[in-house]
């Protein structure tokens, strides 16, 4: 059975699910002597982008990467899917909040755990495909020969002077303390069933 602690960390999990729907989940800096004020920056939500978007597509577009034709106007078919995805996974930790069984505390945790797992591993099928799909004729096409490793987090050099780096923001954050609080959550309620 779970009580007092397993109870607030499942409510917990859903709890930050749900904030994260309010913050970017990943972003991306390019870092140039160019932009000695400050790097562009993309920010990606559950349902849109913001950022320097048109300066991000302009600088991908002179080494081949062709950023609108994967999310054309800046929509992905993601965005469709993500701001009701988040809610449902917030919706398995309350329900293993509201319902003292063991059980549930572990189907939130593998289910919750397994959609975010697949998240990332699509978000870096996503960012292969972006920087391995080049444009040929672009005119700095040799700074991208054989494609660009953009990484779901780290940096991704362009030239000596030139990099971007790639990095999970406060939404994406809040997302991966869900599984974490459902995995305390589960340790409370064994405790608890021990007695």
């Amino acid at each position: 059975m779970i009580l007092r602690g397993g109870r607030i960390w499942s409510f917990l999990a859903g709890a930050s699910l749900l904030a994260s729907l309010f913050f970017p989940y990943w972003a991306a800096s390019f870092f140039s002597p160019l932009y000695p004020e400050g790097p562009p920056t993309i920010k990606v939500f559950a349902n849109r982008f913001e950022g320097n978007l048109r300066e991000i597509e302009v600088l991908t577009t002179f080494i081949g990467i062709k950023f609108t034709t994967i999310c054309p106007e800046y929509r992905c078919p993601e965005f469709n899917v993500f701001p009701y995805l988040i809610p449902a996974l917030a919706l398995f930790c309350f329900v293993a909040a509201l319902r003292p069984e063991l059980r549930l505390v572990k189907i939130s945790l593998g289910v919750v755990a397994l959609t975010l797992l697949v998240f990332v591993g699509y978000l870096q099928w996503r960012l292969w495909i972006m920087g391995h799909v080049l444009d040929p004729d672009a005119p700095f096409r040799d700074v991208a020969a054989g494609g660009i490793l953009i990484p779901l987090v780290g940096p991704a050099f362009l030239s000596e002077r030139a990099w971007v780096l790639h990095f999970v923001h406060i939404g994406g954050g809040l997302a991966v303390l869900a599984p974490l609080f459902l995995y305390f959550a589960l340790r409370a309620a064994r405790r608890d069933a021990r007695g």
